[in-house]
């Protein structure tokens, strides 16, 4: 089956703080092997973004932001009444925000195309009444049903 990395991730999320109690013997090891097949799949995506934030948040990145905080004591003071704004100071801002917009275009880029990758992988099916028994027996709500949609097989 192809799924996307997210909904890997997302359903190893949910599985992995299940109580099982309520399942049947066959769909608690369905469970387990899903785990075992989805565990390494979110310990890589976890791995990448952490490297992605690292390598996004380089010198310029800290440069930056030091400049953001001396804009924003810069503003304060505009709002105090102490101080008025230069062509210079303007100018600054401008380019910290322009900086800002292009570095969260190039992280939402890099964590949308690392979300949608597509990956093939032999999930086992859970039949739909015995997840919710499960869904029931965690105090979970509709949205860890969504996280594990792909991996539900109905029932007629």
């Amino acid at each position: 089956m192809k799924i996307k990395t997210i909904q890997a991730v997302n359903a190893y999320n949910v599985i992995k703080d299940l109580k099982v109690s309520n399942l049947n013997e066959d769909d608690i090891i369905s469970l387990w092997n899903d785990i075992k097949l989805l565990r390494p799949i979110s310990d890589e995506y976890t791995k990448s973004v952490e490297e992605a934030k690292k390598s996004l948040q380089n010198d310029e990145y800290n440069t930056m932001v030091q400049r953001v905080r001396v804009a924003q004591d810069r503003e304060n003071k505009v709002k105090e009444g102490t101080y008025t704004m230069t062509e210079d100071d303007i100018k600054d801002t401008k380019e910290i925000n322009d900086y800002f917009v292009d570095f969260n275009k190039k992280g939402t880029d890099y964590f949308k195309t690392l979300d949608d990758t597509e990956i093939d992988i032999d999930i086992k099916m859970i039949s739909d009444k015995e997840l919710i028994k499960v869904i029931k027996g965690n105090d979970n709500v509709f949205d860890t049903l969504l996280k594990l949609d792909f991996m539900i097989e109905q029932s007629v």
